[in-house]
């Protein structure tokens, strides 16, 4: 950045104003909470006209926080009302997550349970919405928010990475998921696992590049998998097993597994079994 991308006083305010913030979460959080209360409201609303009441104050938020990171110039309006419509699109596709989630696990007792308490679909609740305002060209913003996600779960989903419906990330802790990474449909993911760059030497050379992994639908991709490159696609139907390392597409339907040599299994002098394992 040079001196000529300010362009007076009030930018370089504007500009240092920006930085200073990002850590300071309290307005994220408040506008997060807003859209979890929007796409939970069947849920958690008990207000009369309640989803009404919510858009104004999503609204609202959302465009103090449009006022500070926008540019001199955008129609910090037109993203706000584009934003606005594709609400109950991204309400949809939150719901598909919840409901893929309580359908994958055993663990869970309700979808209540889920959106209050599950780190997994709660970073990809944010990571939907922040890729909408990615998609409007919103600066800094999307990204914040996702921060913000990873904070809290330490689940790293990029805002402008593509990602279908019924999406579960299970205990999550340890995932990332590149920009430019396409996920399809009823895609389930545990803890650990990255979606990421073969290199990313080229620097701002790579901007716009499809840079990360492309994972077909219903593909299956356990703890700890690391699956990189721009040109690598998993299969539809595919199962990806835990520590794993692929830099090369999979076929459709396939099982992939770490071929591990030397492991050796030896039995506990003086164990007893249990369900065909010695033990002490």
């Amino acid at each position: 950045m040079n001196g000529d991308t300010l362009v007076n006083e009030k930018d370089i305010e504007k500009s240092y104003e920006a930085v200073a913030r990002p850590f300071n979460f309290k307005n994220i959080k408040e506008l997060i909470t807003l859209l979890q209360q929007f796409f939970y409201i069947n849920y958690f609303s008990s207000e009369n006209g309640g989803e009404n009441s919510l858009k104004e104050k999503i609204l609202e938020t959302l465009g103090y926080e449009l006022e500070l990171y926008c540019d001199v110039g955008m129609d910090k309006d037109s993203i706000r009302e584009r934003f606005q419509k594709s609400l109950p699109e991204i309400g949809e596709l939150v719901m598909s997550d919840m409901e893929a989630a309580y359908r994958g696990d055993p663990a869970a007792n309700s979808i209540q349970e889920i959106m209050a308490a599950y780190p997994g679909p709660f970073a990809v609740m944010v990571q939907r919405a922040a890729h909408k305002l990615y998609d409007l060209q919103t600066p800094i913003l999307p990204r914040i928010m996702t921060e913000y996600a990873h904070s809290v779960t330490g689940i790293d989903i990029h805002p402008g990475a593509s990602i279908g419906e019924g999406f579960f990330i299970d205990h999550g802790t340890g995932v990332v998921i590149g920009e430019t990474t396409i996920i399809g449909n009823n895609v389930k993911i545990y803890q650990g696992v990255t979606l990421g760059a073969l290199s990313t030497k080229g620097g701002q050379g790579l901007k716009c590049v499809k840079r990360h992994p492309t994972v077909e639908d219903d593909v299956t991709i356990y703890a700890g998998a690391t699956i990189l490159g721009g040109n690598t696609v998993i299969g539809r139907g595919s199962v990806i097993g835990g520590n794993t390392w692929i830099t090369e597409s999979v076929p459709m339907y396939s099982k992939v597994f770490s071929d591990i040599v030397g492991m050796k299994i030896q039995k506990i002098s003086g164990g007893m079994k249990h369900n065909g394992f010695e033990t002490n």
